[in-house]
């Protein structure tokens, strides 16, 4: 198990603060689409300098010109897509809690009857619920999968989470008479082409 998807805590649902450490997607995004406007922006200035140069008459200079320019906002609308498809793709969060020693019951109740609707209210759409069928984590373990409209969208539904004074009361009476929640494993995941659920 990678050491930054394990996360103990003391009961509360958050996401690990090296997330909001890493460069985001749009960041990215926005690098390699400045890099190809630099560019092109370079090539439109040899494409100028040599029409002006040239014996041809004044107008071809302005048609060569123009042309670059309209091979500039072509490569524009190719790359500005690309650059943030990732960053724009839904994603889905895969959960796994472990409950401490004989809360499993606790932490079912305050997902059943106040995080879920949490959730919901910051845009954090549950996919389902489960727990372990058999062996020994049926006693102690509780997964399930929330969609984000993006990795984005992701990290800033769980900062207004955390930040919502009505999550903070619940966390503080779930756990008033000790931590409920020991652990949390978090991964998240693209739907492949062929996934029925997208």
């Amino acid at each position: 198990m990678k050491s930054s998807a394990l996360l103990s805590i003391r009961g509360l649902h958050c996401p690990s603060n090296l997330a909001y450490k890493e460069q985001t997607f749009a960041e990215r995004g926005e690098r390699i689409q400045s890099q190809h406007l630099w560019r092109y922006l370079m090539l439109s200035k040899i494409f100028t300098r040599r029409s002006a140069a040239s014996t041809k008459p004044a107008g071809g200079s302005h048609t060569l010109t123009g042309l670059c320019l309209l091979l500039f906002a072509t490569a524009l609308l190719t790359v500005s897509p690309n650059s943030g498809a990732q960053e724009a793709s839904k994603v889905f969060e895969l959960r796994t809690y472990t409950a401490t020693p004989g809360n499993l019951d606790k932490l079912h109740a305050r997902f059943r009857d106040h995080t879920t609707r949490i959730f919901a209210k910051h845009g954090m759409k549950v996919v389902g619920y489960w727990t372990p069928s058999e062996g020994d984590d049926a006693d102690d373990t509780l997964v399930y999968i929330l969609e984000h409209a993006s990795r984005s969208a992701a990290d800033a539904s769980w900062q207004a989470f955390i930040a919502d004074p009505e999550w903070d009361r619940v966390a503080k009476a779930s756990n008033a008479n000790g931590p409920i929640l020991q652990g949390i494993e978090r991964q998240y995941l693209r739907a492949t082409e062929y996934s029925p659920l997208q």
